[in-house]
């Protein structure tokens, strides 16, 4: 009817923290929705609702970026790319 409720799985919900804001990435499994938009989300799970007043029932993936618990201000360290070393010149042959 144009809504539906994903209710997270308990093992995951465990291994991130979802107190704090996590990304939800919808896919819809059909041309003929009108759009799909989470509308609500909370530590248990997250509504999608389709977009424009749509009601239809439509199969959707979806795929969460959250933090790991534990560890949420852990961030990659800094790469420095190294520099590029200068190619040596090649002498000309003559030839030509």
């Amino acid at each position: 009817n144009g809504q539906a409720t994903v209710r997270l799985d308990p093992i995951f919900a465990a291994t991130v923290n979802t107190a704090t804001k996590y990304h939800v990435f919808l896919t819809p499994r059909s041309a003929e929705t009108k759009g799909l938009a989470v509308v609500e989300q909370n530590a248990e799970g997250f509504i999608v609702q389709e977009a424009h007043g749509g009601r239809g029932s439509y199969e959707f993936d979806y795929r969460i970026m959250a933090k790991v618990r534990g560890q949420e201000n852990t961030r990659l360290e800094v790469f420095v790319l190294p520099t590029v070393p200068t190619l040596p010149k090649i002498p000309s042959s003559g030839l030509g």
